[in-house]
């Protein structure tokens, strides 16, 4: 199975869909945790959210991101934290 493959096309799956970031992030680490049975899944979206830039007005902060977790990441705090540093690259 390429991962790569799955993940491109769960995240296109429910992107296209009438959604919220937070929505659109839980339906993906269950799909993967349910398809994949693995140890752990861990899925961080970093999205602009356009909501008011489409209604005029100007904003420059409007990138939001959030973190969802299942299995092992959800215990561990470090499996978190490093994963987080990894996404981040710090």
């Amino acid at each position: 199975m390429n991962v790569g493959f799955l993940l491109t096309d769960l995240v296109h799956l429910f992107a296209r869909r009438f959604t919220v970031q937070e929505r659109m992030g839980l339906e993906i680490a269950d799909t993967l945790a349910t398809v994949l049975e693995p140890h752990g899944v861990a899925v961080h979206l970093s999205a602009n959210h356009l909501c008011t830039p489409m209604r005029g007005v100007p904003e420059d902060q409007s990138k939001r991101w959030t973190s969802f977790w299942r299995g092992g990441y959800e215990d561990e705090p470090a499996m978190r934290d490093e994963f987080l540093r990894t996404v981040r690259g710090r």
